[in-house]
């Protein structure tokens, strides 16, 4: 079962850093004579998210803990709705994130998501 959002977190991603880049589904395949086939490997699509959050020290620690305990660094699943959709979807932190300062006691949080296939 995936963990929840911490609801203390932001729950919009930023517009300005979102992006979505879903998996190539097909395999190759080149014959001695012709054209080269295609055809598809799996039959659900894998997709890679860049997103980010603002937090403050507070919300920073809350998103660290959720990291480090809840997702047991990184290695299990959390809900939240997808950006563009609204539909409840499952991901998975690809890495590690990356903090960098936004404003006055702000920082901005820049991760890379995986999104569950199930």
């Amino acid at each position: 079962m995936a963990a929840t959002w911490p609801t203390s977190l932001q729950q919009c991603l930023n517009q300005g850093d979102f992006s979505e880049a879903p998996k190539d589904t097909n395999i190759y395949t080149q014959p001695e004579t012709g054209a080269t086939k295609r055809r598809r490997r799996f039959t659900k699509q894998e997709v890679n998210l860049t997103a980010s959050i603002i937090v403050n020290a507070a919300q920073y620690t809350t998103f660290k803990n959720f990291v480090e305990v809840t997702l047991k660094d990184r290695i299990n699943p959390f809900d939240f709705e997808h950006p563009i959709t609204g539909e409840a979807k499952v991901y998975k932190l690809a890495g590690p994130e990356n903090i960098q300062p936004h404003g006055a006691l702000t920082w901005r949080v820049s991760m890379q998501w995986i999104q569950v296939i199930t």
